[in-house]
């Protein structure tokens, strides 16, 4: 509060003074657990990106704690994977594979679920077939369906022309997201 000589002014006096109506801070006092420590469990169902496990090695190395540990189970247990972006280099079916199948090993094949969700806009599919960045710019080509099939991703798409009387043209192109030679089971697409 001001006064009209421009001086402050404070509810307790001259100066501010700290009033703290709430509980004392209190100092944590538990102790801190290992990083190092083996983990002693697995969520039931795991949504992970494709980027995040191309990129970094967490999710990896978990797994790896898991089955150093001898860990086991009979539960199912469900990993989600959201694939991103499919655009030429991109995506990297043999990494993300590769965790797929280290995850498999570790809580059992039959066990198992892997959801595969595939990107649902053509611009993710950008440098596959002939969707070019000026092509999804342009909207030149639109997607018209998308679907999973053995490791593979099939995506429809029409092809505009720059002439208006030209009947637009339907294309497919195939992309493989799972490695042929992993060979899994239990895996679908949203």
């Amino acid at each position: 509060m001001l006064h009209s000589v421009f001086a402050a002014a404070y509810p307790y006096g001259n100066q501010w003074v700290v009033s703290n109506n709430c509980a004392s801070i209190q100092v944590d006092n538990q102790p801190t657990v290992k990083a190092d420590t083996a983990p002693d469990g697995l969520l039931s169902n795991i949504s992970v990106t494709s980027s995040s496990l191309q990129n970094g090695e967490a999710f990896s190395n978990y797994l790896n704690s898991l089955s150093a540990s001898n860990w086991a189970t009979s539960e199912r247990h469900k990993l989600i994977v959201t694939i991103d972006d499919l655009s030429s280099g991109k995506y990297s079916a043999s990494k993300v594979g590769a965790i797929i199948s280290k995850f498999q090993s570790v809580v059992g094949a039959g066990n198992s679920d892997i959801e595969i969700a595939l990107p649902r806009t053509i611009d993710k599919y950008t440098g596959n077939g002939d969707i070019t960045a000026k092509a999804v710019k342009d909207k030149t080509v639109m997607m018209k369906d998308v679907s999973f099939e053995g490791g593979d991703v099939i995506l429809t798409y029409m092809q505009l022309s720059k002439k208006t009387i030209e009947k637009p043209q339907s294309k497919e192109i195939v992309i493989n997201v799972i490695p042929k030679n992993l060979s899994f089971k239990g895996i679908f697409a949203n």
